[in-house]
């Protein structure tokens, strides 16, 4: 899978696998920086939008950045330390994991926390569809306006899509203007691109 996949410097195939996932530019350039420097994006420092509201038995808990589209509650409960997702989760984890949750109940309530679920990928990103190379998990609830996935292997369109983005968000990190992608291109992008646009102003300074 990894084969055909654009090549980035100082990344391993994994890391570029795992990118070629990421919707969002902001969030494609937050997590290559971190690759780039060797901090994982689950390891301190956290970055500043990750704000840890709850930490038990060497896992915490944050309110994911990123949502997953078509979610109303989406949180991230990760290992402190770093435990790469190929390595199998303890026993130990899933207490940490079930405790976090006990207290989520508690501070969300039965009214928030209504129903959705718990996800935890484990092993080599090429059969999990991760994006994030740090073990974790996620308690995702829906907000019933839009189809809510969360796939463990993605199809072949969609990989074949996620290349082509990495791609695109590789050109305009390189400097290349909106302008100047294709039609196509642009369709490769999942955002607003107004947004898009003040975001790569930004970088320019």
């Amino acid at each position: 899978m990894t084969s055909d996949i654009l090549k980035i410097d100082g990344l391993t195939p994994h890391q570029v696998l795992a990118l070629s996932r990421v919707r969002g530019f902001k969030q494609y350039l937050n997590m290559l920086e971190r690759y780039q420097s060797g901090i994982c994006v689950f390891c301190d420092p956290l970055g500043p939008k990750n704000r840890v509201i709850r930490e038990i038995a060497g896992w915490r808990m944050w309110e994911n950045p990123f949502p997953s589209p078509g979610s109303a509650i989406h949180l991230v409960l990760a290992s402190v330390r770093h435990i790469s997702t190929e390595t199998l989760p303890s026993a130990k984890d899933f207490v940490a994991i079930g405790e976090l949750f006990e207290w989520t109940k508690l501070q969300y309530g039965k009214e928030q926390l209504i129903g959705g679920g718990v996800l935890m990928r484990f092993g080599s990103p090429e059969y999990n569809a991760g994006t994030v190379l740090h073990l974790h998990a996620n308690i995702i609830i829906p907000n019933l306006e839009s189809e809510l996935r969360l796939p463990l292997v993605k199809d072949l369109e969609s990989t074949s899509r996620g290349y082509k983005r990495l791609a695109v968000f590789e050109k305009l990190r390189m400097g290349v203007h909106l302008d100047n992608l294709s039609s196509e291109e642009l369709l490769f992008l999942e955002e607003d691109l107004e947004e898009l646009q003040k975001e790569l102003k930004k970088r320019a300074l």
